[in-house]
């Protein structure tokens, strides 16, 4: 629970960062976002647990019931802010494979062919992240010689 309380303020005062825009209507939209090299939002913590971390730390924060011992269960979770309200949310293997992924800037399109996932889930995965607004492109990361003008 203190990883959590920690990751909340860390994120918070993190710096700013415009995600890249997405309309998940929008195929050119998407198809154009495959190619771009992308990393994590500076605000982004990932919080592995053998814990159901999310459901204590809602029982202790929101008085929300905690978990039964048949609901024990291991989480990943992220916290991260999106405009002035950090958001604390439990995800799902998928999504965590794709977001590790991009933990060092990478290419959507080079994923597909490294992760263990159809191609089908990446790009559900990766839609997800995107209306999160978890990935921003790398040029704001760690700038090479190609994204620098």
């Amino acid at each position: 629970l203190a990883r959590v309380e920690w990751a909340r303020p860390t994120a918070f005062h993190a710096a700013d960062a415009s995600p890249p825009v997405f309309d998940p209507g929008s195929r050119a939209a998407l198809l154009s976002l495959v190619e771009q090299r992308l990393g994590w939002h500076p605000s982004l913590r990932l919080l592995h647990s053998a814990h159901p971390i999310l459901r204590l730390w809602q029982s202790q924060v929101e008085g929300a019931p905690a978990p039964l011992p048949d609901e024990w269960h291991p989480a990943t979770l992220i916290v991260w802010r999106r405009g002035w309200h950090v958001e604390v949310q439990q995800i799902l293997p998928p999504e965590r494979e794709l977001l590790e992924y991009f933990e060092n800037p990478g290419v959507f399109a080079e994923a597909t062919l490294t992760l263990p996932r159809t191609p089908a889930q990446l790009a559900a995965s990766f839609a997800t992240l995107l209306r999160l607004q978890l990935l921003i492109g790398a040029h704001h990361i760690n700038p090479t010689e190609e994204d620098k003008p």
